[in-house]
């Protein structure tokens, strides 16, 4: 059937030519994401988005609108807005990484090499982790010494990011406070 036909039948809303579109175009849109955005689920949900949106404005189409434009133009818009976030994601990723760091030249920078008994420090360490509630001991096992997420560790947990966070940071407190004199 001649692509002119499948538009003229799809703006009707026969649901039979949109699949027939959908079959057509989804290929080329899945390919032409895919050059920008990698995560393949994050392609899959563009291209799904792309043809929601297709669907739901099917109305406002004229027989003279060039679909393959349009498509192309919505799936641009959805991979930019896609890769903004991403890219968000990891300004935050790296905002957090940045403060950790330092957290930790600043503590080395104070670190008494005279103290620096890795037996001593392991022993006092422990201690102060002990002296912690079991949930936030184990938050700050799992992000610190694991070397997992914030995110990873809420999931694994069933806790929000939200709370990782508040326990960390309660974490940090009560470490910084009991090992004080060893920077």
């Amino acid at each position: 059937m001649e692509l002119k036909i499948i538009y003229d039948e799809f703006i009707k809303g026969n649901r039979q030519a949109f699949e027939k579109l959908y079959e057509f175009f989804k290929p080329k849109l899945k390919h032409f994401v895919s050059q920008y955005i990698e995560r393949q689920d994050i392609v899959e949900g563009v291209v799904h988005d792309c043809f929601t949106e297709l669907w739901e404005r099917r109305e406002s189409f004229r027989e003279d609108t060039n679909f393959n434009a349009w498509l192309y133009t919505v799936a641009k818009n959805k991979a930019l807005k896609e890769l903004s976030k991403e890219a968000s994601k990891q300004r935050y990723v790296d905002n957090e990484k940045f403060v950790e760091a330092t957290i930790q030249i600043d503590a080395l920078s104070q670190l008494d090499t005279d103290r620096a008994d890795p037996e001593y420090i392991r022993t006092r360490v422990t201690k102060s982790l002990e002296k912690l509630s079991s949930s936030v001991r184990e938050v700050f096992i799992k992000r610190r010494f694991e070397g997992k997420s914030n995110k990873e560790v809420a999931e694994e947990l069933g806790i929000s990011v939200k709370t990782v966070e508040a326990h960390i940071t309660k974490a940090l407190k009560t470490l910084r406070d009991d090992l004080k004199d060893l920077c």
